[in-house]
């Protein structure tokens, strides 16, 4: 079982199940208790959904389904899956100041979330949580710079990948076959498979290896808030 099966199989994640209700809560009246443990669950739900896009994205490297009437070519399915993990690997830190403030209902504006007024939050001084977060953000620091290239700049500038994004490219490679040899088409296929092969299964182990180490560190925040979750309860 890894770190993200015990995440799904924790008290507190069954504990959010049990608390779920088909009340309507934007339609009809509520109580403060209500408020408080539906959007605590909003907000848990989605951090979850993230976790599970970014263990999802590792399976998603290998996904391409080689056929005829396939438009997007390898490279560029490649590219799109590094780029995607780059941009949502980053936003962990985000969705879970949000789920913070929520859990220790701080009654912050989602608008206002930010690292100063969450963790900085006396309350959460006292507990564990500080010392987690900043554990967590050194395990990201190195895709931030990355992640913002993508988003601000260009493409991912990885040597490898532009080499597969090439190799790979439908138009250019129809050329290559059309003016070469049987034999050195087949070159071309082995060249290009073998550089797939070796990118795939590194990248693969990287993102898997930082997957772990993250959820890890959420599994162990969970306990404190799970503790808190649990006191608001009881005093709403």
């Amino acid at each position: 079982m890894n770190s993200l099966d015990k995440i799904y199989n924790h008290t507190f994640t069954l504990e959010i199940g049990d608390d779920l209700t088909l009340k309507d809560i934007d339609k009809e009246n509520y109580t403060e208790l209500e408020y408080y443990v539906n959007n605590t669950q909003f907000y848990f739900v989605h951090f979850l959904s993230l976790l599970s896009q970014l263990d999802n994205a590792v399976g998603l490297l290998n996904n391409f389904g080689y056929n005829k009437k396939n438009t997007i070519s390898r490279g560029d399915h490649l590219t799109y899956n590094v780029e995607n993990y780059m941009i949502r690997v980053v936003s962990v830190t985000d969705r879970l100041l949000q789920f913070i403030n929520m859990a220790y209902y701080l009654k912050i504006d989602e608008s206002k979330v930010n690292y100063k007024k969450i963790i900085g939050n006396p309350r959460i001084k006292d507990s564990t949580l500080e010392t987690l977060y900043l554990e967590l953000k050194q395990i990201l620091n190195h895709y931030y710079n990355d992640r913002n290239s993508v988003v601000h700049r260009h493409s991912y500038a990885n040597k490898e990948l532009y080499r597969l994004q090439t190799l790979y490219h439908t138009t250019l490679t129809e050329r290559y076959i059309e003016r070469n040899s049987a034999e050195e088409v087949k070159k071309l296929k082995y060249v290009r498979s073998q550089a797939l092969k070796k990118f795939t299964e590194k990248v693969k182990l990287q993102f898997a290896e930082n997957n772990e180490a993250c959820f890890g560190i959420i599994l162990r925040m969970l306990d404190t808030l799970h503790q808190e979750y649990n006191s608001n309860k009881e005093k709403l």
